[in-house]
């Protein structure tokens, strides 16, 4: 069991520092993205028209990194896919949701981005039995 356990440790960091490594121009964005979401707080990757196409951070568990299928365009649905290591589990999780920003006029924020979806857990603590859980969150990007 121990084994496992640390086999489950290096590859959650390992693959921490993969994803990190490839994204080396975090630090470069125009934005930052906090809030009580998957992501409490984070990066998001642009396009040359200024709209958000991925964002990676620190979630409650973990690290999540977050690809929109189209860049988010305002007041409209918008579809993403996450994926990430997990402390709580010691595992991984992975999910898929659904994003509304909703811009914030005469405020220090810029969109207000209401989410929703489902991850699924799994790793050492939970037999490797995946865990479904609803999602509901609210960010902020400034």
């Amino acid at each position: 069991m121990k084994k496992v356990l640390l086999l489950m440790l290096v590859l959650s960091v390992m693959a921490v520092c993969a994803f990190s490594a490839e994204e080396a121009n975090v630090g470069e964005s125009k934005l930052t993205w906090a809030g009580w979401d998957t992501i409490v707080y984070g990066w998001p990757k642009l396009n040359e028209a200024g709209q958000i196409t991925s964002v990676q951070g620190i979630s409650i568990l973990g690290y999540t990194w977050r690809s929109y299928f189209n860049p988010v365009e305002p007041e409209k649905v918008n579809f993403y896919w996450e994926v990430g290591p997990n402390a709580l589990v010691l595992g991984l999780n992975a999910g898929a949701g659904i994003t509304y920003p909703l811009p914030m006029k005469d405020s220090r924020f810029d969109y207000l981005y209401l989410s929703g979806g489902l991850n699924v857990f799994w790793g050492v603590l939970t037999a490797i039995i995946p865990i479904p859980a609803p999602w509901i969150g609210v960010t902020v990007t400034f």
